[in-house]
C-alpha cells in the first residue's frame, strides 16, 4: 500500500499544493483538474463531487461571470448532511444543492473553476 491510500485527507495536506503547469480533464469535459483536486477524489472517493459541479456548467456558464470564475463551497454538517453552493460574488449563491448524507472526511472545502480549471483555494493564489 503506498502513502496515497494510508495517510488520512486533512486541510493541511491539501494546503502542500499550490500552482500547478498539469491538468487532467474531467470526463465530462467541461473542465480540467489540478493535481490537488485529483489528489482530493482519490483520497476521499469524491468524484460524485465533480461530477456535480460539472452538472451545473451548462447553466452557470450563461452567465458572463460565472462563466470564468466559480467560487464553489462543500460545508458538511455534524449529521452527515451537506450544502454544495456556487457563489456569485460575496452575497449571491448561484447553486445551492443539498446533500442528503455524504462521508466526504473534511467538514468544509473550498474550490474555485476559473477559466476552465477546477483547483483547490491553495492553487487559485498562486495561479
Amino acid at each position: 500500500m503506498n502513502d496515497c491510500q494510508t495517510t488520512e485527507l486533512t486541510r493541511e495536506l491539501l494546503a502542500q499544493f499550490r500552482g500547478t503547469t498539469l491538468f487532467y480533464p474531467h470526463p465530462s469535459q467541461h473542465f480540467l483538474c489540478t493535481e490537488g483536486v485529483c489528489y482530493l477524489v482519490e483520497k476521499s472517493s469524491a468524484q460524485w463531487l465533480l461530477d456535480a459541479i460539472a452538472s451545473y456548467q451548462p447553466f452557470l456558464r450563461k452567465d458572463p461571470y460565472l462563466r470564468h470564475c466559480q467560487h464553489w463551497q462543500l460545508t458538511v454538517d455534524i449529521d452527515r448532511s451537506a450544502k454544495l453552493m456556487c457563489a456569485k460574488g460575496f452575497i449571491n449563491a448561484a447553486v445551492v444543492e443539498k446533500i442528503e448524507r455524504t462521508d466526504f472526511p473534511l467538514s468544509e472545502l473550498e474550490l474555485y473553476l476559473v477559466d476552465g480549471i477546477l483547483q483547490l483555494s491553495t492553487e487559485y493564489c498562486c495561479t
